[in-house]
């Protein structure tokens, strides 16, 4: 049976570092013991915060609070010293503000649905109701733009690896598991699915990963060559801009619209961030480039 769909992972896949690899970072920038934010999220087992917040049980507030405590209770227990300055807040602040866009695995996506692929991001995520919140729903609705689907674990109760969350996800997709193609970080979150029988790649290296992509799918992936825009703090800027353009190009009509004011956000954030990825939008996107934007928009 011909592979159709293409899964994604959030962290560690369409964005780097994943959230371990931020929280490697955070320990190494305050000399704390390899693993130790790992250790303290897997010590406290299924129900623990973390993992409640994977299944949306609570939300990222609580789950900083209750880790905080937790990593208090582990350092003490392991003899560890935690320096003054050491914040779960900040660790998960440096999730959202310092992630960048792997904008290679996203160009594969497009180009992918391009070719008559459905594309869905399958991740496991927290209900963000912190300080950084916009950035949260900036990224969730530029994926919503890009794929056909985007299932969150805490929107569903179901967290990788819970074979029951590929099975939801198969089901929304209307797919057999010999039809699809999944593409996670963590080696545990591809066994459920390979048991299933679902083809499975492990992403340690983006190009690697692309060329099993390629030789599962059978589509050739180009790499991209205009994205000017990689971080997340960049793209706050660059969506303010894109807000401003429109409303200052766009009649009172649009604005009332929701839905439409959205496609014409959509429309300049793909400009200035994305760039013209689709085949034959490159083109597209030069013969239109000259007219006046109230043409493109409005």
């Amino acid at each position: 049976m011909a592979r159709r769909l293409v899964l994604f992972d959030a962290g560690g896949v369409l964005f780097t570092p994943s959230p371990q690899g931020c929280f490697a970072r955070y320990e190494a920038s305050l000399a704390l013991p390899r693993n130790f934010l790992k250790d303290v999220v897997l010590g406290a087992g299924p129900k623990g915060p973390y993992a409640r917040a994977l299944r949306g049980e609570i939300a990222l507030s609580q789950l900083v609070s209750e880790l905080e405590e937790d990593c208090k209770k582990f350092a003490a227990a392991s003899g560890v010293s935690l320096p003054e300055k050491f914040s779960v807040t900040q660790a998960f602040k440096d999730i959202m503000t310092g992630g960048k866009l792997n904008t290679a695995v996203l160009q594969a996506a497009d180009t992918l649905r391009n070719n008559g692929f459905k594309t869905a991001v399958l991740t496991n995520n927290w209900i963000d109701d912190g300080p950084e919140r916009h950035i949260t729903a900036l990224v969730l609705t530029l994926l919503r733009r890009h794929f056909d689907l985007v299932v969150e674990s805490c929107r569903i109760g179901l967290k990788k690896p819970d074979p029951r969350i590929y099975e939801h996800a198969l089901g929304l997709l209307k797919a057999k598991p010999q039809e699809v193609i999944f593409l996670d970080d963590v080696g545990a979150n591809l066994k459920p699915a390979r048991e299933m029988g679902i083809a499975t790649i492990l992403v340690q290296d983006t190009d690697t990963a692309l060329k099993e992509l390629q030789d599962l799918s059978g589509v050739q992936t180009v790499p991209c060559s205009f994205y000017p825009v990689s971080s997340w703090a960049e793209l706050s800027v660059v969506v303010h801009q894109a807000m401003l353009a429109v409303a200052g190009l766009c009649s009172a009509e649009v604005h009332r619209d929701s839905d439409l004011y959205l496609t014409h956000l959509g429309f300049l954030i793909k400009i200035y961030f994305i760039g013209p990825t689709f085949a034959g939008e490159r083109q597209a996107s030069k013969s239109t480039s000259s007219l006046p934007p109230q043409k493109l928009l409005c």
